[in-house]
């Protein structure tokens, strides 16, 4: 008996240790996945931080603010003429539903005005 007994606790020991290695096989690989997903996250707040570096460094330059005072401001250069072209008013003529002709456009003959006169017809 105690061959055997001996061979039941190896084999629940190596379980034990299959087991343990197991868990940390997956949890390793979970760790990995999720240091990828954070690089890539990275990466691409670098990205955003280089372009709204660009950003700041356009917004500094002096033809952007000469831009900026141009069109938000209304400002000039001293010397400079300024042409202001507006949009032409819509000079279109609107178009008038076509409605029921009178009476005259009808061309109603004679007698038939009589009837419509005395009777109502």
């Amino acid at each position: 008996m105690g061959l055997r007994t001996f061979l039941i606790i190896n084999l629940i020991v190596l379980f034990l240790v299959v087991l343990s290695f197991g868990r940390e096989f997956v949890r390793n690989y979970e760790i990995d996945k999720e240091i990828k997903g954070l690089e890539e996250r990275a990466a691409m707040l670098e990205s955003e931080n280089q372009q709204i570096l660009q950003l700041a460094e356009r917004l500094k330059t002096d033809d952007y603010l000469e831009e900026e005072g141009r069109m938000r401001l209304g400002l000039k250069k001293p010397g400079e003429n300024v042409v202001v072209v507006s949009e032409p008013e819509d000079l279109t003529v609107p178009t008038q539903a076509p409605s029921e002709p009178s009476k005259e456009d009808k061309k109603i003959s004679n007698p038939r005005l009589w009837l419509e006169y005395f009777f109502g017809i």
